[in-house]
């Protein structure tokens, strides 16, 4: 499930960096000006096209799914060799806050997918950060995984090392950069 993750996590930088170009050849913004669900969407079908395109597999993916206490943004079935499927529930943040990012965390460790099991949960986040700072999001996530903080304490751990780039946002007169953070939550419901 490790190269899946992988493979989630390269679709989502491309299409970062990717929107980021092409909205900063529009507007004086970048990434930031994305919309989540718009963001969740392009993610989503890049995914689907180069699972299709490189292991020829049709996965079905959907926006705002309902699993348990609310929505979900994204959830991807793709088709096991054995005939099963493997489901993903992924949840995305765009420039948010630290206590979203808990809810969202929290929401994904409780998430059911009616009687099949979820075999991975990913919480996914675009962090606006100044250059050569570190982000106090990213660290007391990172806190919390190694119990920092002695209260909850989530199951996470990064897809990779994070991959940043430079961008533009009209919210901050200082130059920022573009994080992309993704852990995986949790094991499976197995």
């Amino acid at each position: 499930m490790d190269s899946i993750a992988q493979d989630l996590y390269t679709a989502a930088v491309y299409v970062a960096q990717r929107e980021d170009a092409e909205i900063r050849a529009l507007t004086d913004d970048g990434v930031f000006s994305i919309p989540e669900l718009a963001y969740a969407y392009l993610v989503g079908k890049e995914f689907a096209q180069r699972q299709a395109y490189e292991k020829g597999k049709q996965i079905k993916w959907k926006r705002e799914t309902r699993l348990g206490s609310g929505p979900t943004d994204l959830v991807l079935e793709i088709p096991k060799d054995d005939g099963d499927t493997l489901v993903i529930a992924v949840e995305f943040k765009v420039r948010s806050t630290l206590p979203k990012y808990r809810a969202d965390l929290r929401k994904l460790e409780a998430a059911k997918y009616g009687d099949q099991s979820i075999d991975l949960r990913i919480f996914l986040a675009l962090v606006d950060r100044f250059i050569g700072r570190e982000d106090p999001r990213i660290a007391d996530i990172d806190a919390e995984v190694d119990g920092g903080t002695g209260k909850w304490k989530p199951d996470l751990r990064p897809i990779s090392r994070f991959i940043q780039f430079e961008t533009k946002t009209s919210s901050y007169s200082s130059p920022v950069e573009c994080v992309v953070a993704a852990w995986i939550v949790g094991g499976s419901d197995e």
